[in-house]
């Protein structure tokens, strides 16, 4: 099952410039270093933010966990990056009451592989 809302979900740019590409953001900067090596930057940020949506709009949630805030929503994918690279990432999002999906984080579970051709 998807997200319900999925196709509604809000990728906040500030999350992915500030924090899951930020060379200086005392967490992101780890996170940074990964995402880069899957070819990410803030040059081709619109980029990210689609390879990102994807797996929110075509995979399944993994568990769902209510919380004070609302509902979090844990769902895994495979997020492509340039060059060919490609990793499965474990993605974090949270709908509020009376809202729509949006991004928490999102973090490796395994490291990157090349894709293979057809």
């Amino acid at each position: 099952m998807l997200i319900p809302d999925a196709e509604q979900a809000h990728i906040p740019l500030e999350k992915l410039e500030k924090y899951l590409l930020s060379d200086s953001h005392p967490v992101g900067k780890a996170k940074s270093v990964f995402f880069r090596g899957l070819g990410f930057s803030v040059d081709n940020i619109e980029e990210f933010e689609g390879a990102i949506r994807e797996i929110i709009l075509q995979e399944a949630i993994q568990k769902t966990l209510p919380t004070f805030y609302g509902t979090k929503y844990i769902v895994d994918g495979i997020l492509k990056g340039k060059s060919q690279l490609s990793c499965l990432v474990r993605t974090v999002w949270i709908r509020e009451e009376d809202g729509h999906p949006r991004l928490v984080t999102v973090y490796p579970k395994v490291g990157m592989r090349k894709e293979r051709s057809a």
